[in-house]
């Protein structure tokens, strides 16, 4: 089954999109095509309510009329009594309106945000009627959600959230809003101090379908100079860092999340190693002989991907396919090509450069599921100085078969008895599936050779104990442990270095089963302290890791089962007088062992009676940053029946012939 998503950003020159301009950004209701829309602003306040309300009356003008539901059709907005009373013809009024563009300024500036976005659980998916906004929302705020909503009437808002100047709306098909699992929202600064909201990012993740998606809009560091591009690197870290979701909040969404996206006014230079002048003139002639791969060529954030700098692993579609999109003249609708110069079109101060931007990323094994289908600049939206970029994806939900497992049935047979009871356990629903495939099927490319069925959850523990199949249980065997080139973490002042040690945490709950063995589990980090771990290595950043760890895997609960499911290989710095400090973490994807695609650095080779075993060698990261590398082996074998298994020597040389696997 294939969902259908659009992503677009847009840094709004702190003016009021007309609808048009909206238009030419989003289709209207989505052109029947998408399922979610997602949009990313900067720059996103616009002032006080005359510059609203001009923006809004620049659309009649052009004769469309339709400003949306707040004002009613072909009327201006109604922008609350307070935007009424600063727009009056006095003196007072006038002084009204000079406080109202500073207050504005100034909550563009330190503002957390002015409104919110409504947590989706189990309990409280009913469709459209929700709640998002703050008691009081500003008025342009206001005013944008109305043009939106109005543009979008099929959909619902799922996240409509302000940092500063920053804006993330999430948008989802109304028929399809039973299919989201739940919301998180977090949004970090990196202004001064980490404390003005002028620049930062907003980080969203949403579950569809059990499809963890993460969406991250970013305005980050301006201008150019190799202090302004190593510093552009340094934010997107600290944002990514400065967003954590989930519970504990330790990884950055790249790791707990199938599919992530960032995107937004990343602001990166077109840079030919050149003065600022002489930069300047070389892209100037590419433009005018249409050479945009020649500029793209040069594009700092190219290079720093490439080069680990940042956004590490994060692909991005051909931008060399559309001109730059900063700085363009404001007002200008059109690009290069249609009857316009590049004086026409461009600021002659600057470099034109790919400011506005969207990369993604997939967990390992799963990038065949994601497809960038377009990525394409918006030239006719003409309110700002930068031009809108969009980008549509199909992304693969996971095949879910009658049974509602996640499981192929190739991977493990099912005795008749056993398919009676999964029925049984399995109707009825708590959400209308059906209804949801029906609803994804009117929209273009779905297949519905796979029916989604989700499984009602059991409330009663011991019910769910007495439904453990040990048929579905395997033994996970970490060993050869190793990892180079770490990240020092601790001062000079105290010899530098780093106190390595590796903990092995699910990326599910109620994945791992029982107790589990290993070295030690003490930690510090009092959140994770029940999680197995290897010993550590004081001061030592190519620690070799003489540790055995095993982990059961419990796969008998149907939203339990291996596919899709990640251990985190988490390399921490151990701390005698503080919590211990996160070097980098290596995601597996437990597909991998069963013949599933592992993603880069991840082998399989097969061994004899029933057991499998794979070779891991990938990058540690932290923060979408490498921090070193990390090897090991893994050995999985199947328990038999209900005798589970676990001695093992901790010094042994073969695994394979451990006795659970024997």
């Amino acid at each position: 089954m294939r969902m259908n998503l659009m992503i677009a950003t847009s840094n709004m020159g702190n003016a009021m999109p007309s609808h048009s301009d909206v238009s030419s950004m989003i289709p209207h209701d989505g052109g029947n095509l998408y399922d979610i829309i997602v949009i990313g602003m900067q720059e996103a306040t616009f002032g006080g309510a005359d510059d609203i309300a001009r923006g809004m009356e620049e659309e009649e003008e052009e004769g469309d009329g339709k400003v949306g539901k707040v004002g009613g059709e072909g009327k201006k907005p109604h922008l609350s009594q307070k935007g009424k009373r600063f727009s009056a013809p006095s003196i007072v009024g006038k002084v009204g309106k000079v406080v109202r563009k500073v207050e504005e300024k100034f909550r563009g500036v330190t503002s957390t945000s002015d409104t919110s976005y409504n947590k989706f659980t189990p309990q409280n998916r009913k469709g459209a009627a929700f709640s998002f906004d703050s008691p009081s929302p500003s008025a342009d705020s206001t005013a944008l959600h109305s043009m939106l909503s109005s543009h979008l009437p099929s959909y619902s808002p799922c996240v409509r959230y302000q940092r500063g100047e920053m804006r993330l709306h999430i948008y989802v098909r109304t028929a399809l809003v039973p299919a989201l699992t739940d919301v998180e929202v977090a949004a970090e600064n990196t202004g001064i101090g980490h404390l003005l909201a002028n620049k930062g990012g907003i980080a969203a993740r949403i579950t569809f379908i059990d499809t963890s998606l993460s969406f991250v809009t970013c305005h980050i560091q301006a201008h150019e100079g190799k202090e302004h591009f190593q510093r552009r690197c340094t934010d997107l870290s600290e944002i990514l860092a400065g967003t954590k979701l989930g519970n504990p909040k330790r990884y950055d969404v790249s790791l707990i999340s199938h599919h992530t996206f960032v995107f937004g006014d990343l602001n990166f230079r077109t840079d030919y190693g050149k003065g600022k002048k002489e930069n300047k003139e070389i892209c100037w002639k590419a433009l005018a002989r249409g050479d945009f791969q020649d500029i793209y060529n040069h594009d700092e954030l190219m290079r720093a991907v490439c080069n680990g700098e940042c956004l590490t692993g994060f692909q991005e579609g051909d931008c060399s396919t559309f001109p730059p999109t900063f700085k363009v003249n404001r007002h200008v609708r059109g690009s290069l090509g249609e009857g316009l110069s590049v004086e026409d079109i461009y600021n002659p101060q600057r470099t034109p450069s790919y400011c506005d931007r969207i990369l993604y990323t997939s967990l390992a094994g799963l990038d065949g599921r994601l497809k960038q289908v377009k990525l394409e600049a918006v030239p006719s939206y003409a309110a700002s100085d930068h031009n809108p970029v969009r980008s549509m994806f199909h992304i693969d939900v996971p095949t879910i078969d009658k049974f509602g497992l996640h499981f192929p049935s190739a991977l493990m047979s099912r005795r008749p008895k056993e398919e009676s009871e999964l029925r049984a356990r399995n109707s009825p629903s708590k959400v209308d599936s059906a209804r949801i495939v029906r609803d994804l099927s009117e929209t273009p490319d779905f297949d519905l050779d796979h029916p989604t069925l989700t499984s009602e959850k059991v409330e009663n523990e011991d019910e769910q104990e007495a439904d453990v199949d040990y048929d579905r249980i395997c033994k996970l065997t970490f060993f050869d442990m190793r990892c180079r080139n770490l990240t020092e973490m601790d001062p000079s002042i105290t010899g530098g270095g780093s106190d390595p040690y590796i903990q092995f945490v699910p990326l599910s709950d109620h994945l791992l089963k029982g107790q589990h063995k290993s070295h030690r589990r003490n930690t510090t980090n009092h959140a994770f302290s029940h999680f197995a771990r290897t010993a550590t290595h004081r001061k030592n950043v190519n620690p070799v890791f003489d540790d055995v760890v095993e982990l059961e895997i419990d796969l008998s609960r149907e939203k339990d089962l291996m596919i899709g499911k990640f251990i985190a290989l988490t390399v921490m710095d151990h701390d005698d007088l503080s919590e211990d400090d996160l070097i980098g973490t290596v995601v597996i994807n437990l597909a991998s062992l069963v013949g599933g695609d592992g993603g880069n650095g991840v082998r399989l080779r097969r061994e004899k009676g029933g057991t499998s075993r794979i070779e891991v060698s990938k990058p540690v990261m932290r923060d979408c940053t490498v921090q070193g590398h990390l090897e090991c082996t893994v050995e999985m074998c199947w328990m038999d029946g209900k005798m589970v298994r676990t001695t093992r020597s901790k010094n042994f040389d073969r695994p394979g012939e451990c006795c659970s696997c024997s």
